[in-house]
């Protein structure tokens, strides 16, 4: 039976080519279309959560969750001193409602590649009293941009007022 099935088919191939060809082609088609969904797949999946993740890309673990204590600054010592870690960072992240707006507060390390801001003006804050700005967008068309790109602490001493 298989003998006569095969054939039937390489004389019926030997007759008409292009149907042999056509049906390769479509093949490959198919074959191509499959690659491609699962490739814009892969790729709208790593842009998802790289940006609407604050977890880095060269993140391999995440330590606690939203219901446990955050690590400690003596954890995070000791996660540094196993074998195999390059970097171990603590993050901490709050927000506050002051006035109408939300103010949201993040520890990040400021350099490596764990950290998830990147410096566009000046220098990351180093001392007590110093903090970083995001830029504020616009409200609107033709709106001045209201980005402060340093901003005084609550103890820092006040500069001189300029008459």
């Amino acid at each position: 039976m298989r003998a006569t099935v095969l054939r039937t088919q390489t004389s019926a191939a030997a007759r008409r080519p292009g149907r042999l060809i056509l049906t390769g082609l479509a093949i490959v088609v198919a074959s191509f279309v499959v690659f491609g969904t699962v490739l814009v797949q892969g790729i709208s999946e790593r842009t998802v959560r790289d940006n609407l993740s604050g977890t880095p890309a060269v993140t391999d673990l995440v330590i606690g969750s939203v219901n446990q204590t955050p690590p400690t600054v003596a954890d995070l010592t000791r996660i540094r001193a196993v074998p195999g870690v390059a970097e171990a960072v603590g993050r901490v992240s709050i927000g506050v409602a002051v006035d109408k707006a939300y103010l949201n507060l993040q520890a990040d390390p400021g350099g490596g590649p764990l950290s998830i801001v990147t410096v566009v003006e000046g220098s990351y804050p180093d001392q007590p009293g110093e903090i970083a700005i995001t830029p504020v967008p616009p409200s609107g068309p033709g709106s001045p941009s209201a980005a402060p790109s340093v901003a005084r602490a609550a103890n820092s001493p006040r500069p001189p007022a300029s008459s």
